[in-house]
């Protein structure tokens, strides 16, 4: 009996915690930073989920973005150590200083610490301009278009030495090669072959730098489209969250509608049995010589009826409100749907009174 509480126990507590998550990835999906941060630690730690770092480090990111200092400190951290994705020191510093700037005293120490930690090696100054034009450019326009244009000139040069680098790959395979004639033919008058030649070199430059070329704007085109995508689905979700939300909010209201209804109903019938019985109390006291009572009157069996339907006598409704009010009630009352059938009876008995008086 103990292992079967312990079993429970443990299931309902692998339930909720599946519940937590659902949750936490709905909120941050709707852009809530504390459930990124919050669901970023679940991940970061795996104690109520499977460990993942890279997802982890997507939504500190995220959270980070909005401006929450502690998801830039763990970004700042995954990055300088690698941790979920390759060691980046430029975005490790770049989020750090950002953290630092904010005036976190760790981020300043860990800052100083990064920075004595080079001792004699130099800075590269570019680093540091690229470093602080990324700070900048999230609210300066000037400060963006620097940046762009700085990153556009590192991958020019970057290209520049690719090239120098093939080229001189090359030209040394080149020199390798045995020569069959003269030196002095060579030294002095150059070949229509070495011209055709170094036209054949500068073709392959030309169609490596275009394959570069082409995949680099590759890669970009994927990665817009993959951004769009992932903006529509979020869009998407968010708004079959709300349309979810409203659906339930609208039954709850029907609900508390019908409640209200019951309740009027119910405070009604219980009126009427009170005057019944009062009535039968009274012809209980009544001598037996006496003439028995005359029957109820066809008023008293109106006012019952409308009480069953929910309704007042002096302000009956057209037929079709009274079909509609009889359908609402036959969910209740139906003995599928926890009545009985002698509620059911009453029921149609009332719909009946009611609809005779009318005709009349």
């Amino acid at each position: 009996m103990l292992r079967f509480f312990i079993l429970l126990s443990v299931l309902a507590s692998f339930v909720t915690h599946a519940d937590n998550i659902n949750t936490l990835i709905t909120q941050a999906q709707a852009n809530n930073v504390q459930a990124q941060y919050a669901l970023a630690l679940e991940y970061q730690q795996g104690k109520t989920t499977t460990r993942d770092l890279a997802e982890a480090l997507y939504w500190f990111e995220k959270a980070a973005q909005a401006g929450n200092s502690k998801a830039m400190g763990q970004v700042a951290d995954a990055y300088l150590n690698g941790l979920g994705t390759n060691k980046d020191p430029q975005q490790g510093l770049y989020w750090l200083t950002k953290l630092a700037l904010t005036g976190s005293p760790q981020a300043q120490t860990a800052l100083g610490q990064y920075y004595q930690a080079l001792k004699n090696r130099s800075v590269n100054a570019q680093n540091l301009a690229q470093l602080w034009l990324h700070i900048a450019s999230a609210n300066d326009p000037k400060a963006q278009a620097q940046y762009d244009q700085l990153l556009e000139d590192k991958f020019n040069a970057q290209r520049a030495r690719q090239v120098a680098s093939i080229n001189q790959l090359e030209q040394a395979v080149s020199d390798a090669e045995p020569s069959n004639e003269p030196s002095q033919t060579v030294d002095n008058e150059p070949t229509a072959h070495s011209a055709n030649q170094d036209n054949g070199h500068a073709a392959k430059d030309y169609i490596l730098l275009g394959v570069f070329i082409c995949i680099m704007v590759g890669v970009i085109v994927w990665l817009r489209r993959k951004k769009q995508q992932r903006a529509l689905q979020l869009q998407a979700e968010h708004t079959e969250k709300q349309s979810q939300n409203k659906k339930v909010n609208d039954q709850q209201l029907l609900l508390k509608r019908q409640k209200k209804q019951l309740e009027t109903i119910f405070r009604e019938v219980k009126r009427l049995q009170g005057e019944n019985q009062k009535l039968q109390t009274q012809l209980a006291q009544t001598p037996k010589s006496a003439p028995p009572p005359p029957p109820a009157p066809a008023n008293q069996k109106l006012a019952l009826a409308c009480a069953v339907l929910g309704f007042s006598p002096n302000e009956i409704p057209n037929e079709k409100a009274l079909k509609i009010r009889y359908k609402q009630l036959s969910k209740i009352y139906h003995p599928d749907m926890k009545g009985s059938e002698e509620e059911m009876k009453r029921l149609n008995n009332a719909m009946k009174i009611v609809v005779a008086s009318q005709k009349k």
